[in-house]
């Protein structure tokens, strides 16, 4: 048999999802190595529950540039969902931090930054799409996977370009569950060639995802285009619509209002 890793697991895994897995599990495929595979995830747990501490603040919106550096923030590039506030140190955006501790994911292209709809549009033709419990293929002929695609970032506030080489799937993540800055993202499926946004987790996914995306809608729409072009500065703006559910995503890519 061969023997348990948990720097194998980590790798694959985020810490909160081995967690889940059953001890009695673990006695049965690994005996002698149970008391030091939970030693070493409780440790890196705590670890990585203070690299990832998230505060919230229902005033978070309204404060000035001094209150937010003393809380660790800062007023940055906008992230794909319009959000301007970021980390200081790992610059993750602290709305979509939010709406993932909320196991929210989803989104609605109308309402996405301007700087990043044409090219999300053009991403999303990428994907093959298919049911949430299956991986979305990227239709691509590329042999280096995961490609690297061009995107606006934090670094888009002081870099000479406005895009910058990112990881396909980091890209895919922020589109539908929210921009996490400096943090990685990791396929729970193994599947190199999969985009399913339910499939890619960072350490900001302390639960398991939900079984379906709330709220998908890939086209282009006259009316929400106009109802963006009035209300940029709303931070909520990009959430419209997201208390339903769909079934199918292939049946449902637009959503009425």
């Amino acid at each position: 048999m061969r023997p348990f890793c948990i720097f194998n697991c980590v790798k694959k895994f985020p810490v909160q999802y081995l967690f889940n897995v059953r001890k009695t599990t673990l006695k049965k495929n690994y005996p002698q190595s149970l008391h030091l595979c939970m030693a070493n995830l409780h440790r890196i747990s705590q670890s990585l529950s203070y690299e990832t501490n998230f505060r919230y603040d229902p005033g978070m919106a309204t404060k000035s540039e001094e209150e937010l550096k003393a809380l660790g923030f800062y007023q940055g590039f906008p992230c794909a969902h319009g959000h301007t506030i970021r980390s200081l140190e790992k610059h993750w955006c602290y709305f979509c931090v939010q709406k993932i501790l909320s196991n929210t994911c989803g989104f609605d292209i109308n309402y996405l930054h301007s700087s990043y709809k044409w090219k999300y549009q053009k991403l999303w033709r990428l994907v093959e799409i298919n049911s949430f419990k299956e991986c979305w293929e990227i239709k691509s002929d590329s042999v280096y996977l995961p490609e690297r695609v061009k995107m606006p970032s934090y670094r888009s506030e002081y870099s000479r370009d406005l895009c910058e080489n990112m990881n396909l799937h980091k890209a895919i993540y922020q589109c539908a569950w929210g921009d996490i800055g400096k943090y990685r993202v990791t396929k729970t499926c193994g599947n190199s060639r999969c985009a399913n946004p339910l499939h890619l987790i960072s350490s900001w996914n302390r639960t398991l995802p939900p079984k379906t995306i709330n709220q998908m809608v890939l086209d282009f729409d006259a009316q929400k285009l106009m109802v963006y072009a009035n209300n940029k500065e709303d931070i909520d703006l990009s959430m419209q619509g997201m208390k339903m559910n769909i079934a199918n995503p292939l049946e449902h890519k637009n959503i009425a209002e």
